[in-house]
């Protein structure tokens, strides 16, 4: 149903590709030169290898945006090499904590970040015995044989192909031996990402209870300016029964709808990631009373919260697979009462006619994600998924205690309906979450020590 405008990109990915001409042709936008130059332990890395890093992070850039929406994903990337890929240099990047910088400069330390990690993991490797071996050179030599064969089949230059992603110096030999080198790195990280037991994994939620726990609040904002407007809310409020009316009462004339039927100022199964730091302090660090109300002043806003309920997540989490439809044209439109309507519309006539197959399988399911869905990030599949991963009307559905797998229905999301398919039951939600904190909290601080030797500078 949305209808996005195609971003013509920098061919760096076979599933990046647009269309296919006949004959080999000119695809490569300027050969890559990256204005940066790093040390590792005051020697320089070789250009070569710096161009291929900063390439390969352009490329994991982009494709995640083509991942979640294939040949239909909109121009959402804040940057343009249509012309030119050094044009990064005069753009000035978005993201957090680079808005002083250039595009450039982002990828760049990106590049520095993962030829920092790759040479950490490969002194550690060595240290421990470890070498390049048969297995890690098979694999390079076939991921290069990947894009070449790519090149081939899509009639692109491949000399092109490689000077516009990975600089003049990408040439057979060096491309080889830097995949030789990540496929170790690769190895000795498997090594290191060890299992905790289920002691370690308890031990660990106990000591981060902050991090793992989930919590039920109230919530209205007002502007910056409007503290004592929100200083008078907060005094009136008495109960959550208050709350949820006075959230009515405040709201804008075109919010009201959405206070009274979705219930907006409740917001449940929260954990501390999904707050801004400001709100994290108070409602995690400073452990907020419940059911006690605050006035909070934010970045760009005067915050009224009320601590409803602190959980620690037992349930058990769940997969699913969705065809996510969105009621908009474009993600700036605007929502409408008959716009959602018609989504509503066309996801039950999508389910019945998914019903009315003989197979209903998941690999079925999977072909109705890739023909209609809005979002098809990893075929539609969420595994281990908690309560606060999706609508509460979502949520609602997913973890009735009831729910079977094979399970269908068609169900609101933020800007559309979505068609959601009961995969299974997993482990406990508080357990499992432990678990892969603990597990990547062991990793960090084996490769954090890895690091710490390595000097370390970008310019």
């Amino acid at each position: 149903m949305k209808i996005l405008k195609k971003l013509m990109i920098l061919l760096v990915l076979a599933a990046l590709i647009i269309g296919c001409s006949k004959e080999p042709e000119n695809n490569y936008l300027g050969n890559l030169k990256v204005g940066h130059t790093m040390k590792l332990d005051d020697k320089e890395v070789p250009k070569a290898k710096f161009e291929f890093f900063y390439g390969r992070a352009l490329t994991k850039y982009l494709n995640q945006y083509y991942s979640a929406f294939s040949d239909d994903y909109a121009s959402i990337v804040d940057f343009n090499i249509e012309k030119d890929i050094n044009d990064l240099k005069n753009q000035d990047c978005t993201v957090t904590g680079y808005t002083d910088k250039s595009w450039e400069y982002y990828f760049a330390d990106q590049a520095k970040k993962d030829i920092l990690e790759v040479e950490a993991l490969v002194r550690g490797a060595k240290t421990a015995g470890y070498q390049i071996n048969a297995d890690d050179k098979k694999k390079a030599r076939s991921t290069f044989g990947e894009l070449e064969s790519y090149c081939k089949e899509n009639k692109i230059d491949f000399e092109d192909y490689l000077h516009s992603t990975f600089g003049l110096e990408a040439i057979k030999d060096n491309l080889i031996s830097y995949y030789e080198e990540s496929n170790l790195a690769s190895r000795y990280a498997a090594v290191l990402l060890k299992e905790p037991t289920d002691e370690e994994v308890e031990q660990y939620y106990l000591a981060n209870k902050n991090d793992i726990d989930t919590i039920n609040i109230r919530y209205f904002a007002f502007a910056k300016d409007d503290k004592a407007k929100a200083d008078e809310f907060a005094q009136k409020i008495r109960s959550e029964a208050d709350f949820k009316q006075m959230a009515v009462d405040y709201s804008s004339d075109d919010k009201k709808i959405y206070y009274q039927n979705n219930d907006l100022s409740l917001r449940q199964d929260l954990r501390k990631s999904d707050l801004p730091e400001y709100l994290q302090s108070v409602l995690f660090d400073q452990a907020l009373p419940i059911n006690s109300v605050k006035v909070v002043e934010g970045d760009s806003s005067i915050d009224v919260v009320m601590l409803v309920a602190r959980e620690q997540p037992v349930y058990r989490q769940a997969s699913i697979s969705t065809v996510y439809l969105d009621a908009r044209e474009t993600d700036t439109d605007n929502l409408t009462t008959e716009k959602m309507n018609t989504c509503k519309e066309f996801a039950d006539n999508l389910l019945q006619d998914f019903m009315n197959n003989t197979d209903r399988s998941i690999d079925k399911f999977h072909e109705y994600n890739s023909k209609y869905a809005d979002d098809k990030n990893n075929q539609g599949d969420y595994d281990n998924i908690s309560k606060g991963d999706s609508t509460i009307e979502i949520a609602n559905w997913v973890f009735d205690e009831s729910r079977q797998v094979g399970d269908l229905e068609v169900l609101m999301s933020n800007y559309g309906y979505t068609i959601v398919y009961f995969r299974g039951f997993g482990g406990i939600d508080y357990f499992e979450r432990a678990k892969v904190l603990a597990k990547e909290a062991t990793y960090d601080k084996q490769l954090n020590d890895l690091k710490r030797n390595i000097k370390v500078m970008i310019k």
